[in-house]
């Protein structure tokens, strides 16, 4: 995720989604600034992964109502437990 990440070419770095992975604590959030403020999502992957399901976390919500905000959140969590194979 982290090569990813950095090979992502971006003319306007205003507009730069933003990937920080923490191997050690086994998390992944991205970014978004929305208005001189920051949307962020993060997604935790369990030690026994994926055997045990990952969670994502919507940590702020910036410029989209609360039910858009839980739909997206919600869909990333189906789009990551189902397109795991075992």
């Amino acid at each position: 995720m982290s090569e990813w990440a950095k090979s992502q070419d971006v003319a306007d770095e205003s507009e730069a989604l933003q990937v920080k992975v923490s191997q050690r604590a086994r998390e992944v959030t991205a970014a978004y600034e929305v208005d001189e403020q920051t949307m962020r999502i993060m997604i935790r992957l369990p030690g026994a992964y994926p055997l045990q399901q990952a969670s994502v976390e919507g940590v702020n919500r910036v410029a989209v109502d609360e039910k858009k905000w839980r739909s997206w959140v919600i869909n990333t969590q189906g789009v990551i437990t189902f397109s795991v194979c075992l």
